[in-house]
């Protein structure tokens, strides 16, 4: 009786122990299962919150499109045609002889053809002689302030003739649609 009492114990007290050890492991295994049941809820919540952000951002910009069609359209009216650039020529010798200069003006003939989001250009030289502020003022005319062409001097060389005279040559583009 002695003999098979402490049998039942060391099998109870073994019974005990493994079942302890087999609890141990399954809930190990669960805390490793919901550590990374955690990670992909906190990855998903973030994907669906960037999704979420663009489409508000997609909601807003298809609001404001038909605005963006119609300052497109004003933009386009502010650059001429490539045809209309046939009128720069003049419109420089017009604004030269207001300022009293003398101007030999020629198209380098290299055009770059517009993009979707980029006008096109055509590169000029021209070669402009007066009077110092003459100059000065129908440059500042053709960058800025010029009605109907949109133009950039890109290369400006201003030389002295005498006190009173100057040259410059410049390179430059004028933009088109």
């Amino acid at each position: 009786m002695a003999n098979n009492f402490r049998l039942n114990l060391l099998l109870s007290i073994g019974i005990i122990i493994v079942s302890f050890v087999l609890i141990g492991l399954v809930l190990y295994w669960f805390s490793g299962n919901i550590a990374a049941d955690t990670q992909e809820i906190i990855e998903n919540r973030a994907k669906i919150d960037k999704q979420t952000r663009s489409i508000a951002a997609l909601a807003e910009l298809k609001a404001v499109a038909s605005q963006a069609d119609a300052y497109r359209a004003k933009m386009q009216e502010l650059l001429p045609s490539k045809d209309e650039l046939l009128d720069f020529p003049r419109w420089l010798e017009d604004r030269s002889k207001t300022y009293q200069l003398s101007l030999r003006f020629t198209f380098e003939g290299t055009t770059i053809m517009p993009q979707p989001n980029e006008p096109g250009a055509v590169i000029f030289t021209m070669d402009v002689s007066g009077p110092y502020d003459n100059l000065r003022r129908f440059f500042k005319e053709l960058e800025m302030t010029s009605p109907r062409f949109l133009a950039s001097v890109d290369k400006l060389d201003a030389t002295s003739l005498d006190n009173i005279k100057y040259r410059a040559i410049a390179e430059g583009r004028v933009f088109f649609r």
